[in-house]
């Protein structure tokens, strides 16, 4: 009988989501200087384990605990002396005649860089090695409160230096010497074919399926903005979701069993989350789809927690930061809420996930929509079951010049209200700093009441 409740001490199934919560406050307690926040909820999580006799899990979170203080260890990085910046041909960002984003040194550093170019440079398809005069500098802090501060966003990159060149030299680097590259030289040829769509067609492939929002629509991300609906096109990974649907209904209907479609999906969706921009959304979402897969396969019994859980974990492990921008908070929180919130209809649930995501809009925006709400209800599945598919359907007839035509137009009259939004103050609430412990009481209480 001792030996059964040992056993039963040990089978932590459902439980496994508090070693990973006790890495993501360990980064958050080296990191940031609400060392006793953060601190005080990492104490509870332990005795909650603790109270329920979770041993074995309480071993994890010690473990978990040291893995997080490596995470965030930093190499002490010199002002780099190289001239030589390589990068992916779809990470590059020309507007007009201004060259940018960001690269690596040969030493494997990463850096941030910007150059003047001549306007309507065309780049090649291959991985680029850029030479210039560049001068290098630590990227600056914000200077004013409630200011973006860039210096806090390339630092959750491991980036500290940005590189400001008056002139470069763009030089092939042939060929692609590894599947990676292949796979971002693809992603840039898809970006360059999708020039040939009508305005807004474009716009919906760039942004839904790789990735790429293009930043002289201004007017359509403000209004999306004040919609509270900007996370559709990029954190929600809904379109991971959809094209799988898509997939298994097509090899359905040619009679390939679902076992082998789903065996291939182990290998696809690695590589479509990197041709769709590798945005944390699309990462949640495909491991997300793996993780289920493999359970499925090996018969797995973990929960949806779990599941969930080892998702975070893994993407933590490549990316420490992750839960440290509004992408990658909004994306795991709306994500786990769709896990705990039981409401039986669509629209509850949506109004629910919205109560969810408030502080942290609050807290980064320091505003909210009004509008957020019944706009999430109505245009989410818009999007789910006309936007996106057309979208989709779009780059299988660019030849029909008369059927591209009549779907620009439905899109035009659909983005229409949206753009006409991106003025309109009066959609906004403004709240103000709010400061980040009233901000993690919100969210435990907010969590408290959907559940």
């Amino acid at each position: 009988m001792k030996k059964l409740n040992l056993k039963l001490q040990f089978d932590n199934r459902g439980w496994y989501i508090f070693p990973v919560l006790a890495l993501e406050l360990t980064i958050a307690i080296v990191t940031t200087k609400m060392i006793i926040l953060w601190t005080l909820l990492l104490l509870t999580l332990s005795y909650t384990v603790f109270r329920n006799q979770r041993y074995g899990l309480l071993l994890e979170i010690f473990f978990m605990i040291g893995l997080g203080i490596c995470l965030t260890q930093h190499s002490n990085l010199k002002a780099p002396h190289i001239n030589q910046i390589i990068v992916k041909p779809d990470q590059l960002k020309l507007k007009n005649d201004w060259l940018s984003r960001v690269g690596q040194l040969a030493d494997g550093q990463k850096v941030s860089f910007g150059s003047k170019i001549k306007a309507n440079t065309r780049l090649p398809n291959s991985t680029l090695c850029l030479q210039g005069d560049f001068q290098w500098q630590t990227i600056a802090p914000a200077t004013n409160k409630g200011e973006f501060d860039f210096q806090k966003y390339y630092q959750y990159q491991k980036i500290y230096y940005r590189g400001v060149a008056t002139h470069i030299k763009i030089i092939k680097v042939s060929p692609n010497n590894n599947f990676l590259s292949r796979i971002h030289s693809f992603r840039f040829f898809c970006l360059q074919s999708l020039k040939k769509l009508p305005h807004w067609l474009n716009i919906n492939a760039r942004s839904l399926l790789l990735g790429d929002f293009d930043s002289n629509e201004t007017s359509l991300r403000q209004g999306l903005t004040n919609l509270g609906i900007i996370h559709i096109f990029s954190i929600s990974g809904l379109h991971v979701y959809l094209l799988i649907d898509i997939l298994i209904k097509i090899t359905s209907i040619l009679r390939i069993p679902r076992e082998r479609v789903e065996i291939a999906l182990l290998f696809i969706l690695p590589i479509f989350a990197v041709i769709a921009g590798s945005g944390v959304g699309v990462w949640r979402a495909s491991g997300l789809q793996i993780v289920q897969i493999i359970q499925k396969h090996l018969n797995w019994k973990i929960s949806k927690h779990d599941c969930f859980a080892i998702v975070l974990l893994g993407q933590t492990l490549f990316t420490p930061y992750v839960l440290f921008s509004l992408a990658g908070q909004l994306s795991y929180l709306l994500s786990y809420g769709l896990i705990i919130i039981q409401a039986p209809k669509t629209w509850q649930r949506s109004i629910l996930i919205n109560f969810l995501s408030l502080p942290l809009i609050i807290f980064h925006s320091y505003s909210f929509s009004w509008l957020t709400f019944l706009a999430n209800i109505l245009l989410t599945p818009v999007f789910e079951s006309l936007i996106i598919p057309i979208t989709i359907f779009s780059l299988f007839i660019q030849k029909f010049k008369l059927l591209l035509e009549i779907l620009e137009r439905l899109f035009a009259l659909i983005y229409k209200p949206v753009t006409a939004l991106a003025n309109a103050n009066w959609t906004q609430i403004t709240i103000g700093h709010l400061n980040i412990i009233v901000t993690v009481v919100l969210l435990g209480l907010t969590l408290n009441m959907v559940i």
